[in-house]
C-alpha cells in the first residue's frame, strides 16, 4: 500500500496550526529567536560580505526592508541580503532537529513576506513559529545524517522553514504548500567545505530567498515534486542513506521541536562546536586563578563532529578564527572572553594570540564512542590545562551556557542585543527596536513595515 507522500501530511499540518492557538511557550521561543535574529542581522550588515553582496545584486522595488539600512526593496533580494547579513557574523541561533542554523534563513524570508504583503506582529510571530517548527520536523525525520555526511543542513534544509514560513504569511492551501515545500527541497544545496568563506552566510541568503520564492510560485500555481522526500531519486535516497524517521513528518503531534531539542543561542560569535570548551576553560580559569602566561599546553578532547567543523588550527582572519578552537580557546584565555571585536583580522594575528594557539591541540577519545553522549553532548569538550609549575587541571562540559539546557535569560539575550547594535544605531533607538520586539504581536493590526520605518 502506498503511503500518503511525507510533504503533504507536513503540509496539512502547518495550514492547520496556521488558526490554531499556539501554545504560549512556543510563541515565546519564536520571540526570542526574533530578537536574537535581528540583534545579530543589524551589525552583519555591515560586514564586507554584506556588502559585496549588495553591491553585486541588482535592487528592485518593493516594501521589504533591508534591516540596518534605510532601503526597502522586493522580497526577493531582501530575503537573500538580510539572510546574508543574519549569518555573517555566525552569531545566530542552532537547532539540533538537523543541526541547522534555522532562524537566520527562516526570519529573514518571513521579514521580507511580512513586509511586502502587510502583515501583522501577531501573524509574522506565527509564521517564524510555524516556519520553524516544519524545518526543524523534517530535521529529525532525517536523523542528522545530512550534517554527519558532509551536506551543511542549513542551506539544505532552510529554504524549508522559509518557505513554509512564507505559505503561512500568503496563506497558501495545503496543496500549494505542499508544492511549494516540493521546490524548495528539490532545489536544495550546501556543503560544509564551503566553512570559514563567504560562501556560508551566502548559502543562508540563498535559502531564504529560494524558499520565499517557491511559496510565491506556488501561490502563482507552479507544481513541485509532493514525493521528493521518498522518491526513488529524492532527497533520502540520494542524500541521507534511505533513512527517514516517517513518525516526524506524517504523524505531528504536540512534541514540539522548538521545545526538544530546543534553541540553542550563541553567547559568543564563533561555531557552536567551539563554546562548550571555551566554558570548559573558563571555569578552570575562574577555579585556579592561571593566566595564559602560566599555560604550557591545553590538551582538548572532543567529539569528532567538532574536530571536523573548527578545521582552522592557524587561522589568518576573522572568518576562519570562527571555525579555529586554538583561536576560541586562546582569545578566552586572554581577554575572559570573546566577542565581535576579537574577529579583527589584525588580532587573530598578534603574536600573543598566535604563541597560545600554538599551545593548543585537540583529539577525539573513546568517550565519545558512548552512544548517550551523541544526545548529551554532541559538541562537547573536556578541556585539560597543562601549566609551567606542573599542575594540570581538567574539567568537562557537555553543552554550553546558552544551550537549550542551559539557556540565556530573557535578561542576558537583551544584553546580548543591546551590545549587537553598539556599532550600528545609538543606544536609544536599540531600545526602542528591542521593546518593540519584545512586544510584537501588540497590537495585533499593525503592520510590520511601520515598525522598521520608526526605528530607521
Amino acid at each position: 500500500m502506498n503511503q500518503r507522500p511525507a510533504l503533504a501530511s507536513l503540509a496539512e499540518w502547518l495550514i492547520n496550526q496556521r488558526t490554531a492557538v499556539l501554545p504560549d511557550d512556543i510563541l515565546h521561543i519564536a520571540r526570542r529567536c526574533l530578537i536574537d535574529t535581528v540583534g545579530v542581522m543589524l551589525p552583519g550588515s555591515t560586514r564586507s560580505v554584506s556588502e559585496k553582496i549588495r553591491q553585486t545584486l541588482p535592487l528592485g522595488e518593493g516594501e521589504a526592508c533591508l534591516i540596518g539600512l534605510d532601503r526597502r526593496t522586493d522580497p526577493l533580494s531582501a530575503a537573500l541580503i538580510n539572510g546574508v547579513a543574519a549569518h555573517a557574523l555566525d552569531f545566530d541561533d542552532n537547532c539540533y532537529a538537523g543541526f541547522v542554523h534555522g532562524s537566520a534563513v527562516i526570519i529573514p524570508a518571513a521579514l521580507a513576506v511580512a513586509d511586502t504583503c502587510g502583515a501583522s506582529g501577531e501573524q509574522l510571530l506565527r509564521a517564524v513559529a510555524l516556519g520553524s517548527e516544519c524545518q526543524y520536523r523534517l530535521g529529525m525525520a532525517l536523523d542528522n545524517q545530512l550534517y554527519h555526511a558532509g551536506w551543511w543542513t542549513t542551506g539544505m534544509l532552510g529554504a524549508v522553514g522559509a518557505c513554509a514560513a512564507a505559505a503561512v504569511l500568503l496563506d497558501l492551501d495545503s496543496g500549494q504548500c505542499a508544492n511549494a515545500l516540493g521546490m524548495a527541497i528539490a532545489c536544495a544545496s550546501g556543503m560544509k567545505a564551503i566553512f570559514g568563506t563567504d560562501s556560508k552566510p551566502l548559502l543562508a541568503g540563498l535559502a531564504a530567498q529560494r524558499g520565499i520564492m517557491c511559496a510565491f510560485m506556488a501561490q502563482a500555481g507552479m507544481s513541485g515534486p509532493v514525493d521528493v522526500i521518498e522518491h526513488p531519486a529524492g532527497l533520502v535516497a540520494l542524500c541521507n542513506n534511505r533513512r527517514l524517521i516517517r513518525k516526524w513528518v506524517q504523524e505531528p503531534s504536540s512534541q514540539w521541536c522548538l521545545r526538544e531539542p530546543g534553541i540553542d543561542v550563541k553567547r559568543i560569535p564563533v561555531c557552536l562546536s567551539s563554546h562548550a570548551a571555551v566554558d570548559a576553560l573558563l571555569c578552570l580559569r575562574q577555579q585556579h586563578g592561571f593566566t595564559a602566561r602560566d599555560v604550557t599546553r591545553i590538551e582538548c578532547n572532543v567529539p569528532e563532529i567538532v574536530c571536523i567543523n573548527l578545521k582552522y588550527d592557524r587561522p589568518v582572519n576573522g572568518q576562519q578564527a570562527q571555525f579555529s578552537l586554538p583561536f576560541a580557546l586562546a582569545q578566552a584565555l586572554i581577554a575572559g572572553d570573546v566577542t565581535l571585536s576579537h574577529l579583527d583580522d589584525a588580532n587573530v594575528l598578534t603574536p600573543e594570540l598566535q604563541t597560545l594557539m600554538a599551545k593548543v591541540s585537540s583529539h577525539t577519545g573513546t568517550r565519545w564512542s558512548e552512544a548517550t553522549l551523541a544526545t548529551l553532548a554532541p559538541e562537547g569538550a573536556e578541556i585539560t590545562v597543562y601549566l609551567n609549575n606542573g599542575n594540570s587541571h581538567s574539567h568537562f562540559v557537555a553543552k554550553a551556557r546558552g544551550a537549550a539546557s542551559a539557556p540565556l535569560s530573557d535578561d542576558e539575550l537583551s544584553n546580548k542585543f543591546m551590545q549587537c547594535c553598539q556599532s550600528v544605531m545609538p543606544g536609544d533607538s536599540a531600545h526602542k527596536l528591542l521593546t518593540h520586539l519584545w512586544r510584537i504581536e501588540e497590537p495585533a493590526n499593525q503592520h510590520m513595515s511601520s515598525y522598521w520605518r520608526a526605528t530607521s
